[in-house]
């Protein structure tokens, strides 16, 4: 029997870019997902278009709560 899916990282809302980790890589699903739904990844600032803001990003959700770096300081969340 299999649980639920896990997080890549010990912060769930901690998801690298494609090519910048490879425990995030190994989820793709969800790096397509956050890419859709308009949402920064984990260390990237949002991509912001002033032209077409619709296709601007809100900022990820962890970099948000903790920013400047800080919630990828303790080696659960750090790229690898």
């Amino acid at each position: 029997m299999t649980g639920p899916p896990t997080m890549p990282h010990c912060d769930q809302a901690v998801l690298h870019a494609p090519g910048d980790c490879r425990y995030c890589d190994a989820h793709p699903d969800w790096q397509h997902l956050r890419q859709l739904w308009g949402i920064a990844f984990t260390g990237h600032p949002p991509r912001v278009d002033a032209d077409r803001p619709w296709l601007s990003e809100v900022p990820c959700p962890s970099d948000a709560r903790r920013p400047g770096g800080v919630n990828q300081r303790w080696p659960g969340n750090q790229p690898s």
